[in-house]
């Protein structure tokens, strides 16, 4: 943790210096570069929350931004090359927002960038979504692999095809169905990465993404990797040229891609914008991609599986990773307008590293004969067959790349199929394509007409190539091939094509069958061609995995090398610690030797001595020596605490080396991150004042921008007053309605008091009753019981007068 924040912290001081001008400072051209250059193709409207947008008009209903073009790698990492007029302004400046029926709508910025895209991928799918406009540009963290989480991405933005057909030089007709987006982004990680490249004359943002040398391994065409050749500076009456006099998009000549990259300034003057709006949207309009996901536990699992992936980081934990030099190894080193770019040789027919001479716009297209190989700059015969899978024309130029030549890149608008079966790497043809006229029937609305709508018109048809760029050329009427009919010289019939002359049917067959031979002998050659490039690529990926190997032993070496190091270096300290501890004890050692021998020599002086005393002497010298015993067993003692003091003073003296070793180390970190703090101090110092000067701009726009707000706020604030005063009205109306029924609510319930009155003095009466008779009951049915008691004593008294009397009559009959 400590130490990426002590890279986060390097990164912030250092990226601010590297990075090139900003927008504000110093600009080249003004906003009209903007819209001048797309006004013909759109509308600006204006979008809450997101400002003034430009909406394409000339695009069918299935276009999504980055769909009709092809992936090109250079200094900037992966480029994006359109084919719309648009193309070089609103994949490169900017972000896209989707708004709900109206489709993908270009909200302005000035920054230039290679793709403004996130991407995803895994083994066999590769995936890209436009950025919204929150992923704003910060050159010290970049966009990273948290883009998905932080920037809220549905999945149904993203744009997904497989592997092996990302090197097509059209990717609409081959990207999946949206459908299986869901199911895809399940198994694929984000490996966005845009930041800065610091590596050639001048800093570039860098759109990092797919692995360049794994995807060229796996692809069906080649990837172009070129060279990047920016201009910064043109006229500005180049732009105000209108449709086919100038176009942004970039340019491929030899190995280099010419793009125009100028840095545009904001416009000064917010109603220049606000004239030109045509409609104005709410912001709950704006959709994310999720629309697409009805089941909100789908939705939700999805959410979570973005969240597990991000793994907590956010844009101040995890910046943007740096450029390395081998992420630029596949990228020319000088360019050279006659090279061959990386990518497009040994393609097809005319032959390895040849090169086709560029086409010259006006020039007739010659018609296809049945059956042969179409000439540079022509496709097979039957434009319908783009993107329909088995229906694609089979004819002998599969895997040609067309010509590489100069000249702006005309619109391109394919069919809406968007889920076609994969192609085979051999047989099956390069997916064709038919670009509209000049003179493509629209509706009132600006959109293009439905195939069964438009009238028959002439087509140009141009092959799609990566790093091609065709010139238009006049537009001809291809004739579908029949098999049929034999080719020859043909003679006109109107409003049905090309029929074969009467009496030159053997020529007809002698040059059909020259053509086929001609086209077999191709088909061959092609075939042995593409064997060798399959080889070469094998050599490559081989080369490349023994290089890694290399790399991995070397570093393994090195690692072991530094732990044999470290080992031996401990062994060493341990060693010498050990002979201080042994040199120690043998000074002891000696000094104890000293004492005894130099005690001997005094005893032996005694001894002498005391041969002339008396024997009264004797007894002081056993006492002498006991004392001199004690002391000497004294003096052990000491000598044993001096040695025990020394042991704790060499340990001590450890101690206070180790704590310096760490205090010069702690003070060397703590000067570095003070060096770091002041270098980042006068980066936040210089960020400053660079918001200063731009709040300063933002102040003089605001100035001017407030009379004009002034003047919409007093006509809202008269609106307003209006709507209040209808939205008087209304509460009045329903004020009084409100009151109208509260009044019959009131009648209501007073009637139905006194109905419940009435029902309750009805039912009370019936009690009363209900009581008056049940009381009458209980009294007769006591007077009845009081009757049937007394009948009852009646009887028992004359059952005992009967008694008596027969009692007596016993007795009368006993006397």
């Amino acid at each position: 943790m400590k130490i990426r924040a002590l890279l986060l912290l390097v990164l912030t001081a250092v990226l601010p210096l590297a990075a090139p001008r900003s927008a504000q400072a110093a600009a080249d051209v003004s906003f009209d570069y903007f819209y001048d250059a797309l006004l013909p193709y759109g509308e600006w409207i204006e979008v809450d929350g997101y400002g003034f947008c430009w909406r394409p008009t000339e695009v069918d209903a299935d276009w999504v931004p980055y769909s009709d073009g092809y992936w090109a790698f250079t200094d900037a990492g992966w480029t994006w090359v359109g084919y719309e007029e648009f193309a070089g302004i609103v994949y490169h400046y900017g972000r896209w927002v989707f708004v709900e029926d109206e489709g993908w709508c270009w909200v302005p910025d000035y920054e230039w960038g290679p793709a403004w895209v996130s991407w995803r991928n895994n083994d066999d799918y590769v995936g890209w979504a436009p950025l919204p406009p929150q992923a704003t540009w910060q050159p010290e963290i970049g966009i990273s692999t948290w883009v998905d989480t932080t920037y809220d991405i549905g999945p149904a933005f993203y744009s997904f095809c497989a592997v092996r057909d990302f090197g097509a030089p059209v990717l609409r007709p081959v990207i999946i169905n949206r459908s299986r987006n869901v199911t895809i982004i399940r198994t694929t990680v984000n490996i966005t990465n845009i930041t800065y490249n610091t590596f050639g004359s001048s800093p570039v943002i860098y759109n990092g993404g797919p692995n360049y040398a794994y995807l060229s391994s796996r692809c069906q065409r080649p990837i172009p990797a070129l060279k990047l050749v920016r201009t910064t500076h043109f006229d500005r009456a180049d732009f105000r040229r209108g449709p086919g006099g100038f176009s942004p998009n970039a340019r491929t000549v030899g190995n280099q891609l010419l793009v125009n990259a100028p840095i545009v300034a904001p416009p000064v003057q917010p109603r220049f914008l606000q004239d030109k709006v045509k409609k104005t949207f709410a912001a709950d309009k704006v959709r994310t991609g999720w629309a697409s996901v009805k089941d909100p536990k789908v939705r939700e699992d999805l959410r979570q599986h973005f969240r597990r992936e991000t793994k907590g980081l956010t844009p101040y934990t995890a910046p943007a990773r740096a450029v390395v030099a081998n992420d630029l190894k596949v990228v020319p080193a000088q360019a050279d307008p006659t090279a061959v770019s990386p990518g497009l040789t040994g393609r097809g027919p005319r032959g390895k590293g040849e090169r086709q001479p560029p086409a010259i716009a006006g020039d007739p297209v010659p018609p296809v004969a049945p059956g042969s190989v179409s000439p540079a700059g022509t496709l097979p015969a039957d434009p319908r067959t783009i993107g329909r899978g088995k229906e694609r024309a089979t004819t002998g130029n599969a895997g040609v790349p067309p010509t590489v030549t100069g000249g702006p890149l005309k619109p391109f608008n394919p069919g809406a199929d968007t889920n076609p079966p994969h192609p085979d790497p051999v047989t099956t043809p390069n997916p064709v394509a038919t670009i509209p006229g000049p003179d493509t029937p629209t509706r009132e609305n600006g959109r293009p007409m439905k195939k069964q709508e438009q009238p028959q018109k002439p087509v140009v048809v141009v092959p799609p190539n990566p790093g091609v760029v065709v010139p238009p050329v006049a537009p001809v009427v291809v004739a579908p091939p029949t098999t049929s009919q034999p080719a020859g010289p043909v003679e006109p019939r109107e409003g049905r094509g090309p029929r074969p002359m009467k009496g030159d049917a053997t020529a007809g067959q002698a040059q059909a069958a020259a053509e086929a031979a001609k086209a077999a002998r191709e088909q061959e050659n092609f075939q042995r061609q593409n064997m060798e490039l399959e080889k070469r690529r094998a050599a490559q990926a081989e080369a490349e995995q023994t290089r890694g190997e290399q790399e991995r032993m070397v570093r393994q070496r090195a690692a072991e090398t530094n732990a044999n190091a470290q080992q031996q270096k401990q062994a060493a300290e341990a060693a010498a610690a050990t002979a201080e501890k042994a040199k120690m004890q043998a000074q002891q050692e000696q000094r104890a030797q000293a004492e005894r021998e130099k005690m001997q020599a005094d005893q032996q002086r005694m001894n002498r001595q005391t041969d002339t005393e008396a024997a009264a002497k004797q007894a002081e010298m056993r006492r002498q020596q006991a004392e001199a015993q004690t002391q000497e067993s004294q003096r052990q003692q000491q000598e044993r605490i001096a040695v025990q003091r020394r042991q704790q003073q060499m340990e001590q003296q450890r101690a206070a080396q180790e704590a310096a070793k760490q205090q010069a180390s702690e003070n060397a970190r703590q000067q570095q991150m003070e060096q770091q703090r002041a270098d980042q101090a006068a980066a936040k110092q210089q960020a400053a004042e660079n918001a200063r000067q731009q709040q300063m701009e933002q102040q003089r726009a605001a100035q001017a921008a407030a009379k004009q707000q002034a003047a919409e706020n007093a006509r809202q604030q008269q609106m307003e007053q209006q709507r209040a005063a209808q939205e008087a009205a209304k509460q009045q109306a329903a004020e009084n309605s409100r009151r109208q029924q509260m009044e019959q609510q009131r009648a209501a319930q007073e009637s139905a008091k006194q109905q419940a009155e009435q029902q309750r003095r009805a039912m009370d009466a019936q009690r009363e009753q209900a009581a008056r008779q049940q009381m009458e009951a209980q009294r007769a049915a006591q007077q009845q019981a009081a009757q049937a008691a007394q009948a009852a004593q009646q009887q028992a008294a004359q059952d005992a007068r009967r008694g008596e009397k027969d009692k007596e009559k016993d007795k009368d009959k006993g006397r």
